[in-house]
């Protein structure tokens, strides 16, 4: 038999989920820094609205990476 918890996001007071969210932070930065990891996001993004995402900070690095935009 399986156990099965269900969670309402809606429920968990702000400042608990600041709490639990804080330790992402870092670690999405850290791997948006990689041109190989913001290529997607950003093929994403042009297919989604059309065009190039206005907040990539290394766009650059991404351009020289070989990915064509």
């Amino acid at each position: 038999m399986k156990n099965t918890v269900k969670i309402d996001p809606q429920s968990i007071p702000d400042h608990v989920m600041e709490m639990l969210c804080r330790p992402l932070v870092g670690l999405i930065e850290e791997f948006y820094q990689d041109p190989a990891n913001v290529a997607p996001y950003i093929e994403w993004h042009k297919r989604k609205y059309g065009r190039l995402p206005s907040n990539i900070d290394n766009l650059n690095a991404v351009l020289e990476a070989g990915v064509s935009l």
